[in-house]
């Protein structure tokens, strides 16, 4: 790997697909909303599909980035994802990288609810010297797109986010 041969590129990738299975799986086990992790197949992780699939074909749920939804259904996105950022915490993990490109609005549902992706890069909160950053980084992102999007500021305040995950650690 060290030397990017091909055959190293193919290990490390084989690696990142494990990761993302095996974190993938606790996290469902925890009851929080990620895809089912389903196998993996040579590099490749084959998992849930997150989406409709009707007449028109499959049509994967979109990110929320890509949506643009009323203040009432912002304000409940904001309720679920600050539950997700906080049962996170309680397992010793921080998402590293959530933002409204890496959670998917459940298409399947009437009312969709956030499914979180983009999970083998999670970090240890607690052994990760880093970790508070990217747990404040990950509520800042979250929850600045929430309040531009019609959540309330009292539902979205990042440091109110931060240290309700910090509560289960005093």
């Amino acid at each position: 790997m060290a030397k990017g041969t091909a055959f190293g590129r193919q290990v490390a990738a084989a690696q990142w697909a494990r990761t993302e299975f095996d974190v993938l799986s606790r996290l469902r086990e925890a009851g929080l909303p990620v895809p089912y992790p389903v196998q993996i197949v040579g590099t490749e992780l084959l998992m849930e599909f997150i989406g409709t699939d009707d007449e028109r074909g499959a049509i994967a749920a979109p990110r929320l980035q890509e949506t643009t939804p009323d203040p009432e259904t912002a304000a409940r996105w904001a309720e679920l994802l600050r539950g997700w950022v906080i049962d996170l915490a309680q397992l010793g993990l921080v998402h590293g990288d959530l933002s409204p490109y890496n959670v998917l609005a459940d298409s399947r549902q009437a009312e969709p609810d956030p499914v979180i992706i983009d999970v083998p890069q999670v970090i240890d909160l607690i052994a990760n010297p880093h970790g508070s950053d990217f747990l404040r980084r990950d509520c800042v992102n979250v929850c600045t797109w929430l309040r531009a999007n019609g959540a309330p500021a009292s539902a979205t305040d990042p440091e109110e986010w931060c240290a309700a995950a910090w509560r289960g650690w005093d």
